[in-house]
């Protein structure tokens, strides 16, 4: 491949980043407005770490990212996205999530390192664990200004699952990302399957250290 082929990415890539450098010092004088660089995998593989979001302003719907304080950890702020809206009943069994008796529609990606991916609502990416699972979330009914949020990676991060829904006054939405593609948002990539809610049966994990938050059984 000639050399000029490879560098058109990291061009692409470079050329991206500095237009939203440059759309953020256009932004410094308004306030509420900033770049964060992502360091954590919790939201892979739709956000992945090393990725530059441009947060600000604006009402949070259902598939955007918001970022937030952690509720069991005041000191560390996450990045979540927005399943359910006020009114609306969630439950999950094991990693289907079922907004108002309707199951979000998946399909299979790829297996990956013991995981598969999946494309949930024809919008976003998750990862979720292969193995069976037994977790079971009871049904909430998202209060007014409020939103129910989930890691996009389902078996490594706590979430409103735990949480329960969150404040919207709380949030701050994710209005911008820019960071290197994957072949699982390529144009020429299809998925491989479509998936029934109760297939696959994946597991839910919850990271050391928080035994303590582990859900039910």
């Amino acid at each position: 491949m000639p050399p000029s082929r490879r560098l058109r990415p990291v061009l692409i890539t470079a050329i991206s980043l500095a237009a939203v450098l440059g759309v953020t010092v256009g932004f410094a004088a308004l306030n509420g407005y900033h770049l964060l660089r992502v360091a954590s995998d919790e939201m892979a593989p739709s956000i992945q770490p090393g990725d530059w979001l441009l947060l600000g302003p604006g009402e949070p719907t259902r598939g955007d990212v918001v970022q937030l304080v952690d509720p069991l950890d005041p000191q560390r702020t996450v990045l979540r996205r927005v399943l359910a809206e006020p009114g609306e009943r969630i439950s999950f069994s094991g990693h289907q999530p079922r907004l108002s008796k309707r199951a979000l529609k998946h399909a299979i990606m790829e297996d990956h390192d013991g995981e598969m991916i999946l494309m949930e609502n024809n919008a976003w990416l998750l990862a979720v664990s292969l193995e069976p699972t037994r977790f079971h979330a009871e049904p909430v009914t998202v209060p007014a200004e409020h939103l129910f949020l989930v890691a996009d990676h389902r078996d490594l991060a706590l979430d409103s699952r735990h949480w329960g829904p969150m404040p919207t006054s709380s949030l701050e939405k994710v209005l911008l990302r820019v960071g290197r593609s994957d072949r699982w948002r390529a144009m020429v990539f299809r998925p491989r399957q479509t998936v029934r809610p109760e297939i696959p049966q994946l597991p839910y994990q919850v990271p050391e250290g928080l035994q303590g938050a582990r859900p039910r059984n």
